[in-house]
């Protein structure tokens, strides 16, 4: 599960080290192991829908700390974040999209 990339000069990078140790991603990992002990997601599904659910809480949180969203107000940011939750698990669940 860590990714490597070649940094300057060939040296290999386990530049994912940190992500997989961060209590947030530990959090990610377990609850996606329980979803698919649970039958909500099929196993095959699991290491993509790890990246994906990740990606996508971690690409709306950067456009909502320092992006275009930065400056949505507080009443329009729950809404936002919920519809992107429910979608990410609609689709881990293999849901029609919301």
């Amino acid at each position: 599960r860590t990714a490597v990339c070649r940094a300057e000069g060939g040296q290999a990078e386990h530049h994912a080290a940190g992500i997989l140790e961060s209590p947030a991603f530990q959090l990610l990992s377990r609850t996606m192991d329980d979803l698919v002990a649970a039958g909500l997601v099929r196993p095959e599904r699991r290491p993509i829908g790890e990246s994906a659910a990740w990606s996508a809480a971690h690409g709306l949180a950067m456009l909502l700390l320092d992006g275009p969203l930065a400056g949505l107000p507080a009443e329009q940011r729950e809404p936002l974040v919920e519809g992107v939750l429910d979608t990410v698990i609609a689709g881990l669940c293999g849901l029609p999209g919301i």
